[in-house]
């Protein structure tokens, strides 16, 4: 399940997604549009907190 997925399914906002992986809301903006990659420690944090979102499509 990607970002916007995991968001849609538990009708979050682009805000609360942002609080919940406690980012700025510009940074997420930036990784849902491809423009940045999650840094090892963003990975780290959603890989024990929401393990529900495939961390393998920012490895590539």
């Amino acid at each position: 399940m990607t970002l916007n997925e995991y968001k849609k399914k538990n009708n979050l906002t682009h805000e609360d997604m942002a609080k919940k992986l406690n980012i700025s809301l510009s940074y997420y903006y930036k990784i849902l549009n491809g423009e940045r990659k999650p840094g090892r420690d963003l990975i780290s944090f959603i890989r024990k907190n929401i393990p529900e979102i495939n961390i393998d499509i920012f490895l590539n």
